[in-house]
């Protein structure tokens, strides 16, 4: 119950945030994500805030380009191309809740996962390698389908400044 609260009052916070205004990623929509019949979560070790700021623009060996931006616990993904999607495709930013770790200056494990009614459960695990200027990605997608690959990261920019080595 604990756990369905706090995510309750984050959901609601971030609303709230979204409300007010936020920088370049003002007014993405939030993910949809089905947390009140959730399992509890199991989550420990250390987690980092340090990648609020951080805005990414990178291009997987599959074709797909996408932007990321993020905020102390929330990220904004933005789909750039996608090459089985339909000619004309409009992309949308979304926004959702995500957790990272460090794992070493300038690599960070990120990790996000949706609860969809429509979709069905989308879990994404991104390796960012900062330095290698490279994302690795391990994620379950809409519909089952299985995404593993590496990006090469195009553009890296710190909004709010670097984190400290």
């Amino acid at each position: 119950m604990k756990y369905v609260l706090a995510r309750v009052i984050m959901t609601v916070s971030f609303a709230v945030m979204s409300a007010a205004g936020l920088s370049a990623i003002a007014r993405a929509d939030m993910v949809p994500n089905n947390v009140v019949d959730a399992p509890p979560a199991d989550i420990g070790g250390p987690k980092t805030e340090e990648l609020a700021g951080l805005k990414l623009f990178y291009v997987y060996t599959t074709g797909k380009e996408y932007e990321l931006t993020f905020d102390a616990d929330t990220v904004t993904f933005l789909p750039h191309k996608d090459p089985h999607a339909p000619p004309g495709t409009k992309f949308t930013p979304g926004s959702l809740h995500y957790l990272a770790r460090r794992i070493r200056p300038d690599l960070y494990l990120v990790h996000w996962l949706v609860r969809s009614p429509t979709m069905g459960n989308i879990h994404v695990a991104l390796l960012l390698d900062l330095q290698e200027k490279h994302v690795h990605v391990s994620a379950l997608m809409p519909k089952g389908v299985e995404f593993f690959d590496i990006a090469d990261i195009k553009s890296i920019e710190w909004t709010k400044g670097k984190p400290k080595a």
